[in-house]
């Protein structure tokens, strides 16, 4: 099934970013 594999890479992509926006907020607010 490639849909369920093209599903999947987009929800790693998803996770990454969520993970990655989490860490640059994290940083902003110790910043201030």
């Amino acid at each position: 099934m490639l849909v369920l594999r093209h599903i999947e890479r987009i929800a790693d992509h998803a996770v990454y970013i969520a993970s990655a926006a989490h860490y640059i907020a994290t940083g902003r607010r110790l910043n201030e």
